[in-house]
């Protein structure tokens, strides 16, 4: 067999500067550039190697395995699209991780943002954006900082223990999901709901503010 394995990529951007540039990066933190651009197998990694922001143009595909934003990390990643719906800018985790806990996530104008297994924040601020476009989630984990949800979010794990969950007058679809764990109260603005599992205690509550769906036999 040829196996091929992933690497870490570190951000060690001297000042604000664009996720494709190969200049960017470096393979051990704060270390030397260049180093080739994290791709679909490797480990995107923000750290205190580098302060300075970084951008994903609309014309961007980023595909990679795990992304680590840090609490060390005192810059900002922005996640940017065009005017519009377009497909052509996406920002993809493959069977991987988006572990943030620290430092800003800003998806600004983003059509497309998929994490296709877990995404766990313990600190810093997510910030989905207000333009629309499409995000899935597979396993959502908040257990600190602030997520400000994106306008339409499909999510299937659902576990919210500490930090603060904004709904952002957004939508929250929950697909057929393995759990939806609710620790006291939760406010959504709109909430379609399909064939959930929902754990709820006699204590927890569920507020909608605007729009409440809810369908059992879907799949």
């Amino acid at each position: 067999h040829n196996w091929t394995f992933g690497e870490s990529r570190y951000w060690v951007a001297p000042a604000a500067g664009n996720w494709m540039d190969p200049g960017n990066w470096s393979k051990t933190s704060g270390g030397p550039a260049p180093a080739s651009v994290p791709k679909s197998i490797d480990t995107a990694v923000f750290d205190a190697g580098s302060s300075a922001d970084c951008h994903i143009q609309h014309n961007d595909q980023v595909e990679i395995l795990v992304a680590s934003v840090t609490s060390n990390y005192a810059g900002v990643l922005f996640i940017h699209g065009p005017p519009g719906f377009d497909y052509l800018n996406s920002f993809e985790l493959d069977a991987g991780v988006f572990f943030l806990g620290g430092g800003t996530v800003r998806i600004d104008g983003c059509p497309y943002f998929s994490i296709y297994q877990f995404f766990s924040q313990t600190g810093g601020w997510f910030d989905g954006g207000r333009d629309y476009y499409w995000s899935n989630i597979n396993s959502f984990s908040l257990y600190g900082g602030t997520f400000t949800a994106p306008p339409d979010v499909s999510i299937r794990s659902w576990y919210h223990v500490g930090g603060v969950f904004d709904h952002n007058q957004g939508f929250v679809d929950f697909f057929s999901v393995n759990s939806v764990d609710i620790p006291g109260e939760e406010t959504f603005y709109n909430l379609r709901m399909y064939s959930p599992n929902v754990s709820l205690s006699e204590e927890d509550k569920i507020i909608c503010l605007n729009m409440f769906y809810y369908n059992t036999h879907s799949t």
